[in-house]
């Protein structure tokens, strides 16, 4: 109905392959974007049960590369900053446009279990550094959500 109206259409989504369905319909006036949070399915399971898995996150952002739909990556939240990395980069590969990354937040509401295995210092200077260079190596735009920008003294 909104394709029909003229408007264009934006999908964020952990749903994997099966939220490609309608992919048919969009166009280079819409975009598709998937968050990639862990980058294997073991923790992906832990840290969000009802969610696909990474691998096919990333295979649902190169179907909808493959229609020509532009694409982008949600890295929100970083738990692990390795595996955000890693992550940025298949994504990158697929041919996503752009990277919108932030912080973990409201620790506080996450169950003890899980919070014993946050990592106890994360260097999020450097991180920022290298996903920036990623993404201007592959000529994505990389954008930093405000809780980020705090994070490195770029908050304005």
């Amino acid at each position: 109905m909104l394709k029909h109206y003229g408007h264009s259409v934006q999908i964020l989504t952990k749903g994997g392959m099966e939220s490609t369905a309608d992919v048919i319909y969009l166009d280079e006036r819409d975009e598709y974007a998937a968050t990639l949070t862990l980058d294997n399915d073991e923790e992906s399971r832990l840290w969000e049960p009802f969610a696909a898995f990474p691998g096919d996150r990333i295979e649902a952002l190169n179907v909808a590369t493959s229609f020509g739909v532009t694409t982008w990556a949600s890295l929100e939240p970083v738990i692990f900053p390795e595996q955000s990395l890693m992550l940025l980069g298949r994504a990158l590969e697929v041919g996503i446009s752009k990277a919108k990354i932030g912080p973990l937040n409201y620790i506080g509401r996450l169950p003890k279990w899980l919070v014993a295995s946050l990592p106890e210092h994360i260097d999020w200077s450097a991180f920022v550094a290298k996903a920036r260079e990623m993404c201007r190596d592959y000529g994505a735009e990389c954008i930093l959500k405000n809780d980020l920008k705090v994070l490195i003294g770029e908050a304005q």
